[in-house]
């Protein structure tokens, strides 16, 4: 009797645990399909990103501009003029940058305060010029720009004796302004060429330029 409830019971028991293998067995199938995935997960983010800061460094010395400009004048005010000049490009229609100008110049009169004319200078005089510079430049179209250009330049001034004849030479930091417009002509992808005139608003009869007018070509790649 008790043999035959044991295998009544067991008859009974057998669909049980045969969903319970099915269970650990699905469990198995699926943990073992998991594994590639987190595997490939891990793999795809051990992958380098791009960087960015290539690019954008890339981009900056795209837009980087060297050049300068030129000019010379002789007669009674004698110039020679050099300004180097690195400049970047915002966009299309903007160039922002700074230099340095370094002129030679040689007149043959001067400002005389004290008789309040002009005094002419046997022989001349001459003066070295240099000083930094900012500027800003704007381009509407190919063909024309405006630009608006600060110095401040060392240089020599002559001082009159006020009761006998003769000067000295005096070393003074002046400020100009000049305001400028001319023809601008793209050149590449990233060149300009400029031929322009400059108006210093600054002007007076200290200023290191000869006249409130100063001609210029400039050039920058």
């Amino acid at each position: 009797m008790k043999r035959l409830i044991i295998l009544v019971l067991l008859i009974a028991a057998s669909p049980m645990f045969g969903q319970v293998q099915e269970r650990f067995k699905k469990t198995d199938r699926d943990t073992t399909k998991q594994e590639p995935t987190e595997n490939k997960e891990n793999a795809s983010s051990s992958k380098p990103m791009p960087s960015s800061s290539k690019t954008s460094n890339t981009d900056f010395w795209d837009n980087v501009m060297i050049g300068g400009g030129v000019s010379a004048s002789f007669g009674g005010y004698t110039s020679l003029y050099l300004a180097p000049s690195l400049g970047y490009r915002l966009d299309e229609h903007w160039v922002v940058g700074t230099g340095y100008n370094y002129m030679y110049f040689k007149a043959n009169q001067a400002y005389n305060y004290t008789t309040q004319q002009y005094t002419r200078i046997k022989d001349g005089y001459e003066s070295t010029i240099h000083g930094p510079k900012v500027f800003v430049n704007f381009f509407p179209f190919n063909g024309l720009y405006t630009g608006v250009q600060y110095e401040y330049l060392n240089h020599d001034i002559p001082e009159f004796y006020t009761n006998q004849p003769g000067y000295e030479l005096k070393n003074v930091w002046t400020p100009v302004l000049f305001l400028e417009i001319g023809i601008g002509q793209q050149i590449g992808a990233n060149g300009v060429v400029q031929l322009g005139l400059r108006y210093n608003v600054l002007h007076d009869y200290d200023s290191p330029y000869s006249g409130a007018f100063f001609p210029v070509i400039g050039f920058m790649f």
